[in-house]
């Protein structure tokens, strides 16, 4: 953008070999002008300014013949002037009086506007688009009536061929002579491609929700963010810095697939470099726009053979920031011999090569090289060769393009290394060659610095960091606000500058006292100033913040506080929930500190105190001892040397006490708390306690219980025996004739381990015979030898006799026989994991199986498995029409033929329906699982004899190798789901190995899937017609139906995408009724409003789902009674693969069709399988000639015998002819020779719209081959 501010009248001098000239220009005031002026804007006024003195200077030297430009005379206008100055400039530049005639027109308008110089004088209204008329009035009518300036105007113009062009636009005043505004200038720089761009980035990208801000540091040491993902496009790990620029915290992205966190990244420059940089196996930089975030990234991706680690950070502010140069330089001075920046001349030669001809001062100062030193020198005899390559490279970009160019380059000048801004400008002869170029450079190694602590800095700060002033009058302002301003108050920061109270407004109202006193507390005092408070913000969110600043009183009285908030929501909904969970839980959570000197204290106890204690919670952090006062005499020391052992060991601290409360109620108390040791030698324990009172009566009424109980074993049907301490019997109760068939003397004395089953045997001595010698027994069942040699599956409770002591000196077995009831369990274990139908292995067993080899593979480096998902192709039409007995005996088939093919460390398991899936285990590589795949293809490929029937049947099989990228088996089997999909999408009985650009694709049909079951209702769909005609007079007969969908961020989608999806779904069936009532209802509108399209006929494709509709004929007469549209000119279009199925059926109903006097059609005919015996018996009107024929059609005629046998049997069986897709004269006259009564395809007309159609009707058009 050019800017124009007040003139004032300068003096440009230079002094040349002891003389002074003088150029009388009026240039814009410096202060306003180089603030805002871009670098590419100020070099090309320095660029013009440095032409006129070189040219000045040479015309007092000049030695050859070429014509000196008369220089500019004091009495030119400012007019004059600055059209001459606009003229060469490389922006679109133009002017308008207050007429809005445009009065300066320079060459790059034209070039952008294809506008040339009589567009002078005309109105300026006919280069807006109309969107932008209403709004440049106005700002025009400011420019001039209150001289105002305009920058950042968005303008959309026209240009002469209806073009549109955005620029972004500055609107300034023009003065004339007597200070008055007599012409608005507009400066323009294009953004068309960015703003092509963006309206296109607009369609597809919703905008993110903000996500939580983490906010456990301020700054880290590292700058950038950083990520890493698996070749599977998991997140493997982010830092605290990436957290904030991706928007989502560690929680949420951990384990996630990228492109599923990210689906609006998906395709862009980031997917695509992302996946460059994996594929090619080398490291891609790039930088690239997120219209979610509105922000400019730069990113480096390095793969290795893990995945792919990113190195990002935020460049918004250096790809949106113009290069800022110094205020109040001195301009008055000669500006080529001062100017800031350094200014070469170069002179291109003839031959294609480049000469140094000067320096200016400045740029001798900067580069330490003089203008004798490089006179008449090329790059290649003052640089180092790679370094001087480049130079010339861009010296001959600029002569090529014949414009300006800006670049930054790394150049060396006598040891330093240093970073220039370089701007080249091409000057031409009077013959119009490139002679020399005129470049400025500027030193910006500090602010590149500079900018890149400003970067990181910006990047990587959570919350929003500002400068606060408290005024001494009372007033207070902000100076500066940080972007992170609108996450936290959904306010710009440029807002929040503007006017404070802003944000005051967005404080809760019952903490906006007290912030105000900590504010004024702060002022006062000149402490830090940190306070917690809640604000609403203007969608009503409420959020806690929390603020650190520190104050500093200025000279004036002033206080200013450099303050950092961030959101603190999240933790203090954590602090909430802590203390809701505290209060509900039972007993009491607590933090207990035993201190190196022995002293120990509870630093918490949550209020469930009272209840355990009838203690305050208070009190007991107060003081401990009134708990160890509570503590029963007889547990108070084991209880301490307990406590002592967990501080020695830091084990879990678990122990049961007896208590005496204030009141006098005893109570049985446990603890469970994990100790921590500290750094000075205090231990902490953070645990609970709860009160297990009713639990320990409990179990001294079950010790009652069971004296009494053995009092009455002996009287059982069970099986009761007494043991010693090793278990030998003592006594056996008389029913073990009955259970084990032996005499109950056989047992005395024997050892009953001789009796239980060997792989029992540790079992129960671990469970029952240990456990009961310790007092804790359990009942256990196992299985026991009988007489016989059999074995019974007994259930025993084993309990401890104590002497007067409490030491165990017998132990008693109660067993009984429950070998029914085990068998039954089992039976219900083996049913739970494995089908019904098949006795395969169910989803449940597989899961579990595929999970262990997953373990497996992260265990043992040589462990390798596969999975394969294998699904019957068109089995819903074999059980559909052969019936659901049959269906059910060829999956029993099916899953013996599939167990008949792998080892017996593999799985073949029913996943459900006609999908199974095969674990195998301990292969070498993917191809065993390929050899595999292909064994049962062709082994499926066989037919099964079921019912008395052959039945065929051919699989669809997807592969996934495993790996250690997959942590779960669900992920497996999706995979592999994705790749069998893959395989039937390509015509089935196949297999396909799973790549990840597979899920992708499953993601992109289910996001289509979604939005077309929403289409119908939303009204997206659109109907196109194409005409057929009679070959023989041109006239329209009738016309085709074609679905289109008008996605509303995606576009125009082809059928072809999503009529197969339809198809699947079922929404095939209410979209082509809606095809068929809408045809049939705007044909009735043609009829009505165009005599001659009374007897045009609409054809309409019916799909393969409709035909298996049982309502479908009610359907179609209900719309054609609702529309009162003639049934004999609707023709219904079917394809030959529909006719593959159930023939009989489709014939009945196609004749009942038919009864109804609507016309039917073969679409596509000759590609599919029908059979000619089949054809003759379908009760057709029309056949249509496939376009796959029609294009074989030769200059000759030739490769047409196929149409020629169509017509011919057309004709024996009496049906009507189209061809469909005639694309060349040649074609259309082929089939005018021999017969063809009627023709469809984008020779005669492509499918239009019904506008367009009805245009047609208008003017009774008729195709002429002529």
């Amino acid at each position: 953008m050019y800017h124009w501010f007040s003139l004032s009248k300068i003096y440009l001098f230079s002094l040349v070999y002891k003389k002074y000239y003088f150029l009388s220009l009026k240039f814009v005031s410096i202060s306003s002008v180089f603030d805002s002026l871009t670098y590419l804007q100020t070099s090309s006024i320095l660029i013009i300014i440095a032409y006129f003195i070189y040219q000045t200077k040479k015309s007092n030297f000049q030695t050859d013949d070429r014509p000196i430009k008369p220089e500019i005379k004091e009495h030119q206008t400012t007019e004059e002037l600055y059209r001459q100055t606009v003229e060469n400039s490389p922006n679109p530049i133009f002017s308008v009086n207050k007429q809005g005639k445009i009065k300066i027109w320079n060459v790059a308008c034209q070039q952008n506007y294809h506008y040339h110089q009589e567009i002078i004088g005309q109105s300026w209204k006919i280069l807006l688009a109309d969107e932008s008329l209403s709004p440049l009035e106005s700002i025009l009518t400011q420019v001039f009536q209150e001289q105002k300036s305009f920058s950042g105007v968005e303008i959309t113009y026209r240009g002469a061929d209806q073009t549109k062009h955005f620029a972004i636009s500055r609107l300034y005043p023009l003065f004339d002579s007597h200070q008055q505004v007599s012409q608005c200038v507009i400066a323009n720089t294009h953004i068309t491609e960015r703003k092509q761009a963006e309206l296109e980035r607009d369609k597809l990208l919703g905008q993110e929700q903000a996500e939580k801000i983490k906010i456990e540091k301020i700054l880290e040491r590292i700058s950038d963010g950083f990520f890493a993902v698996n070749r599977q496009w998991k997140i493997t790990y982010l830092n605290s810095q990436a957290e904030p620029l991706l928007g989502k915290d560690n929680e949420e992205l951990i384990d996630k697939n990228l492109w599923e966190a990210y689906p609006e990244a998906v395709n862009t420059l980031f997917y695509h470099k992302y996946h460059q940089a994996l594929n090619t196996d080398k490291t891609v930089d790039f930088e690239a726009f997120y219209p979610p975030f509105n922000c400019w990234y730069e990113v480096h991706a390095y793969p290795d053979e893990d995945g792919l680690s990113v190195y990002f950070r935020e460049i918004t502010e250096r790809k949106q920031s113009q290069i800022a140069l110094k205020e109040n330089e001195q301009f008055l001075q000669t500006i080529y011999d001062n100017t800031q920046y350094g200014i070469f001349i170069i002179d291109v030669l003839e031959n294609g090569t480049f000469e140094y001809v000067e320096l200016n001062p400045i740029h001798e100062q900067l580069t330490g090289i003089s203008t004798a030193e490089i006179q008449g020198k090329t790059p290649a005899q003052i640089l180092p060769p790679e370094i001087a390559q480049a130079v010339e490279q861009n010296y001959r970009r600029c002569v090529e393009t014949e414009t300006i160019i800006t670049y930054e380059e790394f150049l060396p000048f006598r040891g330093q290394d240093l970073w220039w801004l370089t701007s080249l400008a091409p000057l031409k002869n009077d013959t119009g060659r490139i002679v020399q170029i005129i470049g400025t450079a500027t030193n910006i190694t500090a602010l590149k610095q500079a900018e890149t602590r400003f970067q990181n800095l910006a990047a990587n700060i959570p919350g929003a960091i500002f400068r606060y002033i408290l005024h001494s009058d009372g007033s207070d302002s902000v100076i500066y606000m940080s972007p992170g301003c609108y996450k936290l108050w959904e306010i710009e920061a440029r807002e929040v500058e503007h006017n404070t109270e802003i944000l005051w407004k967005l404080v809760h109202p019952d903490d906006l006292p007290g912030m105000q006193q900590s504010v004024l507390l702060s002022a006062q005092t000149l402490e830090p100033w940190s306070y917690e408070w809640r604000i609403i913000m203007p969608s009503g969110i409420h959020k806690y913040v929390q603020s650190a600043g520190k104050p500093e009183q200025q000279t004036n009285g002033d206080v200013i506080w450099d303050t950092m908030i961030i959101e603190v929501t999240a933790l203090k909904q954590a602090e909430k929930r802590l203390q809701n969970l505290a209060a509900n839980l039972p007993g009491v959570i607590y933090r207990y500190v035993l201190s190196a000197d022995d002293s120990d204290a509870v630093t918490y106890m949550s209020p469930g105190s009272r209840t355990l204690w009838e203690i305050e919670s208070s009190e007991i952090e107060q003081d401990v001892k009134v708990l160890w006062e509570l503590i029963h005499p007889e547990d108070l020391s084991r209880m301490q040397e307990s406590l002592q052992v967990s501080a020695e060991t830091l084990e879990p601290w678990t122990y049961e006490w007896r208590i005496t409360t204030p009141s006098g109620d005893q109570k049985w108390l446990q603890t469970l708390a994990k100790p921590e040791k500290q750094p000075n030698g205090d231990v902490i324990w953070e645990g609970l306690i709860l009160d297990i009172s009713d639990r320990k009566r409990a179990e001294m009424a079950l010790r009652e219980s069971e004296e009494r109980y053995r009092l009455l074993a002996e009287n059982m049907s069970d099986l009761v025996c007494i043991h010693n301490a090793e278990g030998q019997y003592l006594y056996v109760s008389p029913s073990c004739q009955l259970l084990l068939g032996y005499d109950d003397k056989e047992l005395i004395g024997e050892d009953p381990y001789t009796f239980f089953h060997p792989e029992d045997r540790s079992r129960i001595l671990q469970t029952s015979h240990l456990a009961a010698l310790s007092g804790d027994p359990i009942p256990m069942t196992y299985r026991m030898r009988k007489k016989s040699g059999d074995y019974i599956w007994l259930e025993t409770l084993t309990t401890p006799i104590l002497n007067i002591r409490g030491q165990v000196v017998r132990l008693q077995t109660t067993s009984r026989d429950v070998t029914d009831r085990v068998q039954v369990e089992q039976q219900l274990r083996h049913d739970a994991l494995h089908d019904s139908l098949t006795g395969l292995p169910n989803r449940d067993l597989l899961i579990s199986r595929i999970e262990l080899a997953l373990q497996r593979l992260k265990r043992y480096q040589d462990f390798q498995f596969a999975i394969l998902f294998l699904d019957l192709d068109r089995f819903k039409v074999i059980n559909d029409s052969l019936g659901h007995l049959v269906g059910d005996e060829l999956l029993i088939s099916v899953a013996q033929t599939l167990q008949g093919l792998i080892r017996p460390v593999d799985l073949v398991a029913r996943f459900g329906g006609d999908e199974f899936v095969i674990l195998l285990e301990e292969i070498d590589n993917i191809n065993e699982a390929i050899l595999i795949a292909k064994r049962m293809i062709t082994k499926l490929q066989s037919p099964f004899i079921l019912n008395q029937q052959e039945v065929f049947i051919t699989p669809s099989i997807g592969i996934v190798y495993g790996s250690s990228d997959y942590h779960q088996a669900i992920d497996l089997l999706r995979d592999a789901d994705t790749a069998m999909y893959r395989a039937k999408a390509k015509g089935g009985e196949r297999y396909e190995i799973f790549d990840p650009s597979m899920y992708l694709q499953a993601l992109k049909r289910l996001h289509l899937e979604n939005d077309l079951r929403q289409a119908l209702d939303r009204e997206e769909f659109i109907l196109y017609y194409q005409p057929i005609i009679s070959i023989e007079t041109g006239k329209i007969t009738g016309m085709e139906a074609l679905i289109r969908w008008q996605h509303p961020q995606n576009g125009l989608i082809p059928p072809s995408e999503f009529i197969p999806v339809a198809e699947e779904t079922g929404l095939i069936v209410p979209m082509g009724m809606w095809v068929l009532k809408t045809a049939c209802s705007q044909m009735k509108t043609w009829h009505q409003h165009f005599p001659n399209t009374q007897n045009l006929k609409i054809s309409v494709n019916l799909s393969a789902r409709q035909l298996r509709e049982p309502t479908l004929i009610e359907q179609i007469n209900q719309a054609l009674t609702e529309i009162d549209f003639p049934p004999q000119l609707l023709t219904l279009e079917l394809t030959e693969s529909m006719l593959l199925d159930d023939i009989e059926n489709i014939m009945t109903l196609l004749s009942n069709i038919r009864s109804h006097s609507i016309q039917l059609s073969l679409d596509d005919f000759g590609t599919g399988y029908s059979s000619l015996s089949y054809l003759q018996r379908l009760p057709l009107n029309t056949l249509k000639i496939d376009q796959s024929f029609v294009n074989c059609i030769g200059e000759q005629g030739e490769n047409s015998a196929i149409i020629d046998i169509i017509m011919t049997l057309a004709t024996k069986l009496n049906l009507e002819v189209i061809a469909e897709g005639i694309e060349t004269r040649t074609q259309f006259e082929y089939l005018k020779n021999i017969g063809c009564p009627f023709a469809q395809g984008y020779l005669i007309a492509k499918p239009l719209t019904v506008e367009a159609l009805t245009a047609l009707f208008q003017d009774a058009w008729q195709y002429s081959a002529t």
